[in-house]
Order: structure tokens, then C-alpha cells, then sequence
């Protein structure tokens, strides 16, 4: 997850924290992975806002970042993610991962 300014562009404000989390692409939908990223980084988000409200924190420059719009993947993109995932998984342990 990317917790950034907004400005006129589309994700092209300053960057004030990027996060990620362990998750399972081959049980954990997408929303459940969107969830849990921002969860699980609740205390450093809290203290990067903080920060960025009291001016004690510089963001990660965007200058010059071109804006650009972009859509929802298609279901038959999700359905290859997993797909893909569920076979590296196989590929890598022998076992058929559970939906």
C-alpha cells in the first residue's frame, strides 16, 4: 500500500510510506489482501501521519511523476493471478493448493 498526498494527479502527489505484509495469494482474495496491508501497518501509518502533520517527516519526492488513469483488472486477470499462484505453489511443494 502507498499513502500519498493527493493532488491533481492520479498517484502522482509526495509519498509519505509505502508498506506490504505476508499474505496468501492462493487462499487470501485481493480485498482480504488490501485489509490486511493496511491493518497490519495501522501503528507506522498513525505515526508516519503524525509525523507528516507536525512537518517532521519529508515524503519521498514525485516531481516529474507522469499521472496517468488506469482501471480495474479484468476478472479474467484476477482469475490468471490465481491461477498462477496456485501452480508456482504446486510447482514448488507438490501439493495442490486449497482454494
Amino acid at each position: 500500500m502507498t499513502l500519498l498526498r493527493i493532488d491533481a494527479g492520479v498517484d502522482t502527489g509526495p509519498v509519505y510510506l509505502q508498506a506490504s505484509c505476508a499474505f496468501d495469494e492462493c487462499r487470501e482474495s485481493h480485498i482480504v489482501i488490501q485489509y490486511r496491508v493496511v491493518l497490519e501497518n495501522l501503528d507506522v501509518i498513525g505515526r508516519r501521519l503524525i509525523a507528516a502533520a507536525r512537518g517532521q517527516h519529508t515524503p519521498l519526492s514525485t516531481v516529474g511523476r507522469r499521472s496517468a488513469t488506469w482501471g480495474q483488472p479484468r476478472l479474467s486477470t484476477y482469475l490468471r493471478w490465481k491461477w498462477d499462484a496456485r501452480r508456482s505453489r504446486r510447482d514448488a511443494t507438490g501439493v495442490v493448493a486449497v482454494p
